[in-house]
Formats: C-alpha cells, structure tokens, sequence
C-alpha cells in the first residue's frame, strides 16, 4: 500500500474504472457503505443508475468519506443489486470494493445465490 491509505487506491481505482476502462454513456450505478456515521450497517446509492459521465462520477467518489469504526455491510449491500440495476438490460457486472470482510451479520454468498435464483444475469466481482 505504500503509506496510501484504503480509501485512497479505492478512489484512485474507481477513478481508472470511470474514466479509462468504462465507455461514456455506459449505463452504471454506485452504492456505498461505511460513509455515514461509526458503527452504521446501511448502504446507500450513492449514483442511481444512469449513462456514466466520468467527470461527475469521480467527483462522487472523490466525495465520499469514510467513517471510523464504519461496518461492513457487503451481504446487504448486494441484496439491493436487483433494486439499483432493474432499469438495465442485458448482462451486468457488479464491482464490490471493500476493505474488510462482511462484519454486519449478513452471507453475502446467499445474496449472491439469491440473485442467481431470481434469474438476473449479474457476475459480482469481489475485490478487497
């Protein structure tokens, strides 16, 4: 990590993605956790679903700051997947990023089971 703090490759990774990986207008969403208060286990959506505007997305990135003693809460975080993408059609790719492992009680892997049950075609890339 080189003395860089988590939230930094974080941001610098998402700003990569948004703005060299992913194409203008490409239809994204962005839901966050560990930004609003210690101890908190809410997600919330912080971009809805929309054509991806790189400028205005790494600036919601770069606005996000996190809480000490934030939770992690991926299981709960994926169960809004279906939510947050319903308008979009065709594949999906789900990037969780995260600095821990789920420490809000939830299984993310019966989340992700859930999805695959319910038919949506989602591939959910974990990276910690």
């Amino acid at each position: 990590m080189d003395g860089r703090r988590r939230i930094e490759i974080a941001r610098a990774s998402l700003s990569i993605l948004v703005t060299a990986e992913l194409k203008p207008d490409d239809p994204v969403a962005l839901r966050v956790f560990g930004h609003d208060k210690p101890g908190s286990c809410e997600s919330a959506l912080a971009q809805p679903l929309g054509p991806l505007d790189p400028t205005a997305m790494t600036e919601v990135v770069n606005g996000i700051v996190p809480q000490n003693l934030a939770k992690t809460p991926i299981a709960a975080s994926l169960r809004e997947v279906a939510n947050d993408l319903q308008e979009a059609t065709g594949n999906k790719t789900v990037i969780l990023l995260t600095d821990g492992e789920e420490t809000c009680g939830g299984d993310p892997r019966a989340e992700i089971s859930a999805l695959a049950s319910r038919n949506i075609q989602v591939r959910v890339n974990i990276v910690g």
